[in-house]
C-alpha cells in the first residue's frame, strides 16, 4: 500500500449439467430432448414429456427421488443433475416393444482434409454421483477448428444399438467438453461425430469405455477408455490390484487411460504396471481426484494388471547413500588408502631431496 489503490472481484456463474434420459427408450419424448444439457447455475429449467402411443407416464425421478408423475417439471440448477422420465405399457395387457434406437448418422465419403478428432474421458472416484467429463479437441494442422457442432452417443450394446449423449459447440481453440452419468458399472462405447463442412471431411472417432466399483467402504470407481475391445475389468482389494484384457487387430497401435482414486494412490510414479506378465513403462498425471495412468503398446491380446502398492523409488538419494554404513566403511577405507598413498609420496621425495 505505497498508494491509493482500486481493488475489483470478478465473478462469473458456474456451468452445471442436466442429464435427460427416457427409461425405456422410446417410450416417450423429452422437452428439451434426451442427453446432457449445459446450463448456468441457478438457473430454472422446465422440462416437458409427451408419451408415445401405447405408452403412459410413471413419473420423474431427479437424482434417483421420485418427484411425481405431472407432464411438466422444474429443475433448479443449483449443481449437476440427473433426470429419468419413466414410462409403461398403456394397454393394461402387455408392454409394447419400444422402437429400435436411432442409429446416429456417421459424416458421408468425402475427398476434402481430413481433421484431427481427440478426446478423453476423466471419471469421477466415487460411486455416489459418479460422472465421466468429456474432453478433447478438433484440430487440422494443429489447429483448432472452432463453432464446430459435435454429436456424442453411448452404446451399451458393442455398436449395435446407440442412443444421444450430448452434443456440444467447439471453443476458439477447437476444444470441447461434457459431461456423461452413465450406470458406475458395465462395458460401453463413446463415438464423437463432426459431419464435417465444406473445407474439411466429417470424421467420427469411437472409444471403448469400461467401469468397475470397488468393494470397499469407501465405494471407489475404477475406469478405463481405449481403442481397444475391453474384457473382464476387475479390481482385487486383497491384492489392491486392478486387472483388465485388451484386444485388438494384429500390426496396429492400442492405447488405455486408466482413471485411479487419489485417495487409493498418492503417488502415480510408484505403480507397478504389468503387460503378460512382464513390466512396462507408463505415462501419468493428475486431474481433479484421480491419476490418468496412459499405456501404449501394439495390438494383439494382453492381460494387463495395475498394482496400486506404491513401490520403493528405484532413485537414492545422496544422503540415503552417505547415511550407508557400508557405504561409510568403505569411505574411509578410501581415504586411508590415499593417506598413505600420499605419504609415501612424501616421503619420497624427501629423500631425493637429501640425496
Amino acid at each position: 500500500m505505497n498508494q491509493d489503490q482500486n481493488l475489483h472481484a470478478v465473478f462469473s456463474k458456474r456451468v452445471v449439467f442436466l442429464t435427460i434420459s427416457a427409461n425405456p427408450y422410446g417410450g416417450g419424448t423429452i422437452a428439451p430432448g434426451t442427453g446432457v444439457w449445459n446450463y448456468t447455475s441457478q438457473d430454472i429449467v422446465v422440462i416437458k414429456e409427451y408419451p408415445n402411443p401405447g405408452y403412459t407416464f410413471s413419473g420423474w425421478y431427479l437424482d434417483g427421488n421420485y418427484l411425481g408423475a405431472g407432464t411438466s417439471i422444474t429443475v433448479t440448477m443449483d449443481g449437476d443433475h440427473q433426470l429419468s422420465a419413466y414410462y409403461a405399457g398403456g394397454d393394461g395387457t402387455s408392454t409394447p416393444e419400444p422402437p429400435p434406437a436411432i442409429e446416429p448418422p456417421l459424416p458421408p465419403p468425402s475427398n476434402l482434409p481430413l481433421p484431427d478428432l481427440n478426446f478423453y474421458c476423466t471419471s469421477s472416484s466415487k460411486y455416489s454421483g459418479f460422472n465421466v467429463k468429456i474432453e478433447g479437441q478438433l484440430t487440422y494442422r494443429e489447429v483448432g477448428v472452432s463453432g464446430a457442432g459435435l454429436r456424442f452417443a453411448y452404446s451399451v450394446t458393442g455398436g449395435a444399438t446407440w442412443q444421444d449423449l450430448a452434443y456440444v459447440i467447439t471453443g476458439d481453440d477447437g476444444s470441447f467438453t461434457c459431461v456423461w452419468m452413465p450406470s458406475a458399472s458395465g462395458n460401453y462405447a463413446i463415438r464423437a461425430t463432426w459431419m464435417g463442412d465444406e473445407t474439411l471431411a466429417g470424421i467420427s472417432k469411437t472409444v471403448n469405455f469400461a467401469v468397475t466399483p470397488s468393494e470397499d467402504a469407501n465405494q471407489n470407481v475404477f475406469t478405463i477408455a481405449s481403442n481397444s475391445t475391453l474384457t473382464s475389468l476387475a479390481f482385487n482389494s486383497e491384492t489392491n490390484e486392478l486387472s483388465f484384457g485388451v484386444s485388438g487387430p494384429s500390426g496396429t497401435g492400442g492405447y488405455v487411460q486408466v482413471c485411479l482414486p487419489k485417495s487409493l494412490v498418492n503417488d502415480a510414479s510408484k505403480l507397478t504396471v504389468n503387460m503378460d506378465g512382464n513390466r512396462i513403462d507408463y505415462a501419468y498425471f493428475g486431474k481433479d481426484n484421480v491419476w490418468i495412468i496412459t499405456l501404449i503398446y501394439s495390438h494383439s491380446s494382453h492381460n494387463i494388471v495395475v498394482g496400486l502398492n506404491e513401490q520403493p523409488s528405484s532413485v537414492t538419494s545422496i544422503g540415503d547413500v552417505l547415511n550407508s554404513p557400508v557405504v561409510f566403511i568403505a569411505i574411509i577405507a578410501v581415504l586411508v588408502a590415499i593417506i598413505a598413498v600420499l605419504a609415501v609420496v612424501m616421503f619420497r621425495k624427501g629423500k631425493q631431496r637429501n640425496v
